[in-house]
């Protein structure tokens, strides 16, 4: 009897040893959860590393892009800046030309009104004898 009575207590403190190793103690839960947060911590910083990364070259693409773009306007702007200054130019030449031209049609609208006064003079002479 004695044999089971220390078979039933062995088997009694094995069970409770047992026991004791499913239950959780509160310093390992709080070790438990803070591995948990590192766990969580390094895998949000790792997304961070991969989203970084991407926007990192969004940026590099986008900012060769812009300033390609800036260095076509440039050329552009420089490009117009000199068809408008040819275009002064040409405006400026023509409207010399325009004036003289202007000058010219006074000129010639002066001598026919004259050379008219001329032969209505003339005419009426003519008619006279």
């Amino acid at each position: 009897m004695k044999f089971l009575v220390r078979a039933f207590l062995l088997a009694a403190l094995a069970a409770h040893a047992a026991a004791m190793r499913d239950l959780v103690t509160p310093m390992q839960k709080i070790i438990q959860l803070l591995g948990n947060m590192k766990e969580k911590g390094q895998k949000e910083i790792q997304e961070e590393k991969v989203a970084f990364a991407k926007f990192s070259q969004f940026v590099e693409l986008s900012l060769s892009k812009k300033q390609k773009e800036i260095q076509e306007g440039a050329d552009k702007i420089e490009a117009l800046s000199a068809d408008i200054e040819k275009a002064a130019a040409t405006s400026e030449r023509l409207s010399t030309e325009i004036e003289g031209h202007q000058a010219s049609i006074a000129e010639a609208e002066l001598q026919k009104e004259n050379a008219t006064e001329i032969r209505k003079t003339e005419a009426a002479d003519y008619l006279v004898l």
